[in-house]
């Protein structure tokens, strides 16, 4: 396989008039090399990372509670025409699989978020106009899942569940797994629960927020005298998109006794989540209501 970099190779494309609202996302797009055509292989993963860029930008403003939401209308509206949103694009690298005989691109798009916006209303969508800040919250339930690391975001988190009421209760949106998956950021997910700021940014980045959350939670399951005791750890860090700057990382742990483990371990992840919820709050300059 050759790999060739090509970091911060910017493409600009439409003028945009006054003070446009965009934002940046990070995509991936492999395509077919047919007959060692490569103008052509590159083209075509430019297409789909613009169709791709905006959707996941477009699924980054439609309501949580997915109102409203068509996705055939939004494909045949917003997403077919997606050349027409966007302002630039960069190439950050590109790598050739000669056996596979595929081409792979890494590419950051640059989307008007307005203008997508103005279509949605268009077409009787719901959309989200933010007043306050907007957060994606991203806690991975690691001892709790029993799918493959890559789907792991098709099963609920506690964890997830009371820091992203924590913020909604004071004033946040919040975009959680739900949103993640609609917008096929599972590769990303992935990365940030592992650690990877720089993709925690790339991941807020892609669904129009100014905070991430994302981390893990293991459950440790003891037998007592009385029962069983679980013990929940949450390692999670609270960074900035699209950056990735870290404000705080926390480690915070809760022990619950009960008579069956399974129970305890709700009791000790609700515990813990609720406790790492204030102090990411007050990290945020906001006072937990």
């Amino acid at each position: 396989m050759r790999h060739i970099l090509l970091f911060m190779l910017a493409f600009p494309l439409f003028a945009h008039a006054g003070h446009a609202e965009v934002v940046s996302v990070p995509v991936d797009i492999t395509v077919q090399v047919k007959e060692q055509n490569m103008y052509k292989a590159r083209k075509e993963a430019v297409d789909r990372a613009f169709r791709v860029a905006v959707y996941r930008a477009t699924m980054g403003i439609m309501p949580s509670t997915g109102e409203g939401f068509n996705e055939t209308e939004i494909n045949n509206t917003v997403v077919a025409k997606a050349p027409n949103f966007v302002a630039s694009y960069k190439f950050l690298n590109e790598s050739i699989d000669y056996f596979k005989q595929t081409l792979t691109v890494n590419m950051e798009v640059t989307v008007y978020l307005d203008s997508i916006w103005a279509n949605l209303k268009d077409m009787g969508a719901r959309t989200i106009k933010r007043k306050g800040k907007k957060l994606v919250a991203l806690i991975h339930e690691e001892s709790l899942s029993f799918l493959p690391k890559s789907d792991f975001l098709l099963l609920p988190s506690l964890s997830e569940e009371v820091i992203a009421t924590a913020f909604r209760k004071n004033g946040f949106t919040v975009d959680d797994r739900k949103q993640i998956h609609q917008a096929g950021l599972g590769q990303l997910a992935l990365r940030a629960v592992e650690g990877d700021l720089e993709a925690a940014g790339q991941l807020g980045a892609a669904l129009n927020a100014d905070l991430v959350i994302a981390g893990k939670t293991t459950v440790k399951i003891s037998p007592t005298a009385q029962g069983e005791k679980a013990m929940a750890v949450i390692r999670a860090a609270l960074c900035t998109a699209p950056d990735g700057a870290a404000l705080a990382v926390r480690q915070e742990f809760s022990e619950m006794e009960a008579d069956d483990g399974s129970r305890g371990s709700l009791l000790a992840i609700e515990t813990v989540a609720k406790y790492l919820s204030r102090e990411f709050l007050a990290v945020a300059g906001v006072e937990d209501r």
